[in-house]
């Protein structure tokens, strides 16, 4: 099953945008350049055709974006990890 009928079953398709800091040597989630890129969200429903943002303020988050973040949060640490070489 491709990603994109795995997406339209799941209803949502997320996208992250993941920038490597030259200086820093490590991998992060850029923010600043997902609202630049996806201005409208970095959330697709397949169900409705519309673009959410995974955090409507106030510290909510729509269903399952802090789990999601905090996946990628530990992705991103083993990625962060191996570029260290450790």
């Amino acid at each position: 099953m491709s990603a994109q009928q795995q997406a339209k079953e799941n209803a949502k398709l997320h996208h992250f945008i993941i920038t490597f800091d030259t200086e820093l040597g490590e991998w992060f989630h850029d923010t600043d350049q997902e609202e630049q890129h996806y201005p409208m969200g970095t959330i697709f429903n397949w169900i409705t055709g519309e673009w959410l943002n995974g955090y409507t303020g106030d510290s909510h988050f729509i269903e399952g974006e802090e789990e999601n973040c905090k996946k990628l949060a530990e992705g991103l640490a083993h990625m962060n990890k191996d570029a260290h070489g450790n």
